[in-house]
């Protein structure tokens, strides 16, 4: 990725160079005087990996015939949790991949979820599953051994509730990007007035707690400055689309209780002290790269193959005598895609990096977006200290659903041929220099 300095000095450039001081510096400058200095150059590293087992089959034990995985998250042990959203429970195997128990199942009584969105495994060893149901969303908790605890509910009434991913702090209570709503009696047209201490700008991280005390502001990650978006209407609904290249926002938990955050447009992991507060940072000198006519085009041919994907998932299994009425539907929304890529709004820069991890040894795993755009640019391996140990290529390996002890890493896949979902757990034998 070229520095700024070697650029060519043109008036746009000089436009873009200026804007990207500023962004850069927008909302989380103040910890930057103690910021590790780390190299603009990369140091290669090379992924020593082996297979350890791989869980899901389309016609076996009850247990590994999953339907849908949302969430893997492992405990001190090894042990992997499994969420299967489809069949409501969570599957808890060991390191071979063998069964120890099953958490959860259908229903809405104790223990039991009706929309289960997340799980996740507490420091003490309790499992929480998140059952986003209505009207009132639940924590149902489990010991290590599996059995029930108790039911931790959320207030609706309240108007905010967790997001999807759920991270656990060491306080035991649990991190997410706060979703707001309101909820309205019939009749209601009053004015939408901002919540307490609403911002559409920033994205609030709350902390809830799992003894029925109403969650807490912890953090407000930091947003890009907001700009003029476009819509798009089809079949009399008006769709708002997001801009491309939003800054990430993504958390991810240290051993010793801070919470390395990502929500910058430059190259900054903050870290985040248990009382809220931003105690430092981790920074690399890349400078966001201006958004060219070929990167825009690159997010555009993605965005239409992504769509594709859709179309093709969509067509299996149409009921007999429906054909029409689906070509129909699939029509419109092959009109609403396109008018949707054709009005995508792009930002001048974009983010250095895409997504961040802290795998069980405390180290940080950075990845940064590629030079056309894409997601999936090369991996900065960093400690928790701020120190840059090195990067991995693009192609080299895939960041996991869920990081383990002593290198384990699992990842949600579909089976190539038959599309049925699976875990795939690896190993991480070493990080070491390339050749």
């Amino acid at each position: 990725m070229p520095t700024e300095s070697s650029r060519p000095r043109t008036t746009e450039s000089l436009s873009v160079a200026a804007l990207i001081l500023a962004l850069a510096a927008c909302g989380d400058a103040s910890d930057r005087a103690d910021a590790p200095r780390n190299p603009a150059e990369d140091i290669p590293l090379e992924a020593v990996v082996e297979e350890v087992f791989t869980a899901g089959a389309m016609a076996g034990e009850d247990w590994e015939t999953f339907g849908r995985i949302t969430a893997l998250d492992y405990d001190a042990g090894g042990r992997l949790h499994i969420l299967d959203a489809q069949a409501m429970r969570v599957v808890v195997v060991d390191e071979n991949g063998a069964l120890l128990h099953t958490l959860g199942s259908q229903g809405e009584g104790p223990g039991e979820v009706s929309s289960p969105t997340d799980a996740l495994v507490l420091n003490d060893g309790r499992v929480v599953i998140y059952d986003m149901g209505f009207p009132q969303g639940n924590f149902e908790i489990f010991g290590a051994d599996g059995e029930f605890v108790s039911t931790a509910s959320l207030d609706m009434m309240a108007g905010l509730l967790p997001g999807t991913d759920l991270l656990p702090l060491a306080d035991g209570r649990l991190l997410s990007e706060s979703q707001r709503f309101r909820i309205r009696m019939a009749g209601d047209d009053s004015p939408d007035l901002p919540l307490e201490g609403e911002d559409d700008h920033l994205r609030d991280l709350h902390a809830f707690a799992l003894d029925g005390s109403a969650p807490e502001l912890f953090y407000r990650a930091w947003n890009a400055p907001p700009v003029e978006t476009q819509s798009v209407s089809t079949g009399g609904t008006d769709f708002s689309l997001r801009p491309a290249f939003t800054p990430p926002l993504a958390v991810s938990a240290l051993s010793d209780g801070r919470v390395a955050v990502l929500d910058s447009i430059g190259y900054r992991i903050k870290l985040v002290g248990p009382d809220g507060s931003v105690a430092g940072t981790i920074e690399r000198p890349l400078a966001p790269a201006p958004v060219t006519e070929a990167i825009r085009e690159n997010a555009r041919t993605r965005m239409r193959e992504g769509m594709q994907d859709v179309d093709m998932r969509e067509a299996e299994g149409i009921p007999p005598g429906m054909e029409e009425m689906f070509a129909a539907a699939l029509e419109e929304m092959r009109e609403r895609s396109e008018a949707m890529v054709e009005k995508m709004v792009f930002p001048e820069v974009m983010p250095v990096l895409s997504t961040m991890m802290v795998d069980a040894e405390d180290r940080i795993w950075a990845r940064r977006r590629a030079e056309d755009g894409d997601n999936d640019g090369p991996i900065d391996i960093l400690t928790a200290d701020g120190a840059y140990l090195g990067t991995l290529p693009p192609d080299a390996i895939e960041l996991p659903d869920a990081f383990g002890p002593g290198g384990l890493m699992a990842y949600i896949e579909l089976d190539e041929e038959y599309e049925f979902p699976t875990v795939r757990v690896m190993r991480l034998v070493s990080l070491e220099p390339a050749n």
